[in-house]
């Protein structure tokens, strides 16, 4: 279902699962696991031609129907979903292609490689605008603000840069404790960022918008002209830490949900979640505390009412503005995620007024993901968003593949069938329409042949024993204790 390259993500409608499978990429129900399309680029030409590269990050536009592929030889295609054909394919990386985002208008697209650059790419005329040098390690993830006009990256040791991508200039690099970065996102409207790092480290910043040619040249002891364009450059400061549930690298971060929440993936099998309350709900909320806490006091109405107004800006901290909500935890390890839209049967958060039930906050009550896990398994959760909300797997995809990584493969006589073993279970696939025909369960299969003009199968298990299977039924047929150890060959 999913390759090891690239992650998952959900079409606009949420109806439909993309994912990464080698050097193609595959959109899939979501409700019944078909395969609907495959957006496979054309074969190289001629017997010198090099071998197809694999998918290894994957970003779909706000249109809802240009798809960007990056694959690890560099290059870069688009696509439109809907009518499943490649657009464009764009070369500027001399390695794999790690992150892609688009701007928020779709206009633009940034690019981050081992190669440690960061290309900006205008999609509408298909061609590249700028290449920003910099980073000494492989850029993991970006982010466009400002319309496009800046740009945020991180890199593998430990590097935050902000850009401005009309001057091409870095206006500022910041490390973090941990050493390494692997995911960044932005809370524009809050001007807030967010990034994570090693050891689950998650780290809130601030995002300001400075002058910054006046102090400059005020500095070197120049004239400052007036009239001249003022030069408003980013600058972040790290404000805090969030305590996280992992000690593994955060692999993904993302805001969702219209900003209202924040998925963090960890490289184990935890997901957190955190909620978003924006200033105003913030001030709402400190100001009920202060006058129960006043109240409790005996204070007089009048002098805690005075009191609050005044201690309301002081007692808000920028790190309550992210509440921790649901965790998941999976049965193995997490591959990656995506946000899906809220169902339409799913409730909302509602209170009477005036004997009517009415829709308040901006936040619903749960939260829909499509999680992919790296034995090959994609689930849709359901979280809950409040304080130690539960999370429950309500469906998966549901495909051919295995689940566990295969350990052999064997070609029948006939050349039409092929058998693939893996742990707990073989498949037989049809060479002519490449679908699955049988599904043999069996031990710790490492290594299996046809026997008996291809009407039998034989495995050899890693305890030592030998199964033969019948390809008429797909029953164990008989078994054997054949060695103490594990068989590695059948001939």
């Amino acid at each position: 279902v999913v390759s090891s390259g690239g992650g998952v993500l959900a079409t606009s409608a949420g109806d439909a699962l993309i994912s990464p499978a080698l050097d193609a990429v595959h959109v899939r129900s979501l409700k019944t696991g078909t395969l609907i399309s495959t957006l496979k680029p054309a074969a190289p030409a001629g017997p010198s031609a090099a071998a197809s590269s694999e998918a290894s990050a994957l970003e779909l536009a706000p249109d809802g129907d240009t798809l960007a592929v990056g694959d690890n030889d560099g290059s870069i295609r688009l696509w439109s979903l809907f009518v499943a054909a490649e657009r464009v394919r764009l070369t500027g990386h001399r390695g794999a292609v790690r992150c892609l985002r688009f701007s928020a208008d779709g206009s633009l697209l940034a690019s981050g490689g081992n190669d440690t650059n960061v290309v900006i790419w205008d999609v509408v005329g298909e061609v590249g605008v700028c290449k920003l040098r910099g980073h000494r390690a492989a850029v993991m993830d970006l982010v466009l603000l400002d319309s496009g006009k800046t740009l945020a990256s991180v890199s593998k040791d430990g590097v935050l840069k902000l850009w401005d991508v009309q001057t091409q200039h870095c206006v500022q690099t910041a490390t973090v404790p941990s050493g390494e970065l692997y995911s960044i996102d932005a809370h524009e409207p809050m001007g807030r960022l967010l990034t994570g790092g090693a050891g689950g480290e998650l780290l809130l910043w601030s995002l300001e918008y400075k002058q910054l040619v006046e102090s400059r040249l005020a500095t070197a002891g120049a004239t400052v002209d007036s009239d001249a364009p003022a030069w408003i450059a980013p600058h972040a400061e790290i404000l805090g830490s969030f305590e996280t549930p992992s000690g593994a690298y955060v692999a993904r971060l993302r805001l969702g949900a219209k900003q209202s929440v924040v998925a963090v993936q960890f490289a184990d099998k935890n997901l957190l979640v955190l909620g978003v309350q924006d200033a105003d709900q913030l001030k709402r909320q400190q100001k009920r505390k202060l006058t129960k806490k006043r109240k409790n006091a005996d204070v007089e109405e009048g002098d805690a009412a005075a009191a609050t107004a005044d201690e309301i800006e002081a007692e808000v901290s920028p790190m309550a503005a992210f509440q921790p909500l649901a965790s998941l935890r999976s049965a193995t390890k997490l591959h990656s995620f995506a946000f899906l839209p809220a169902s339409a049967s799913a409730p909302a958060d509602q209170k009477l007024v005036k004997g009517k039930a009415r829709a308040v906050g901006k936040r619903p009550s749960s939260l829909r993901l499509l999680v992919a896990q790296r034995n090959n398994f994609v689930g849709v959760w359901e979280c809950e968003l409040k304080p130690r909300g539960v999370s429950e797997l309500v469906s998966s995809v549901s495909a051919m593949g295995h689940r566990q990584e295969p350990r052999c493969v064997a070609l029948s006589n006939d050349e039409r069938s092929v058998l693939s073993v893996a742990d707990g279970e073989a498949k037989v696939w049809s060479v002519a329409n490449q679908q699955c025909i049988r599904t043999l369960p069996c031990g710790y299969g490492l290594c299996a042949a046809f026997v008996l003009s291809g009407r039998f199968v034989v495995i050899g298990t890693k305890a030592g024993t030998l199964q033969l299977f019948s390809m008429a039924t797909g029953e164990l047929v008989h078994e054997v204790r054949a060695h103490s150890a594990a068989v590695y060959g059948i001939a």
